[in-house]
């Protein structure tokens, strides 16, 4: 595994697959918003992994 400590990225995607999973209604809303922004290739790039959490919790 490459070695992280200077320029690493890493992706979260969700299983949009899983019939199975339930979400909230602000979940799905949040998926759809994602969803959209990767067609659109607006990808969101954090700093740190606190302001990732600060960003899914919003």
């Amino acid at each position: 595994m490459e070695d992280c400590r200077e320029d690493c990225r890493f992706f979260l995607k969700p299983d949009v697959t899983n019939k199975e999973s339930l979400l909230s209604e602000t979940g799905e809303i949040k998926i759809r918003e994602a969803l959209e922004a990767l067609k659109e290739n607006k990808i969101k790039e954090f700093d740190n992994v606190d302001d990732l959490i600060k960003e899914l919790n919003s």
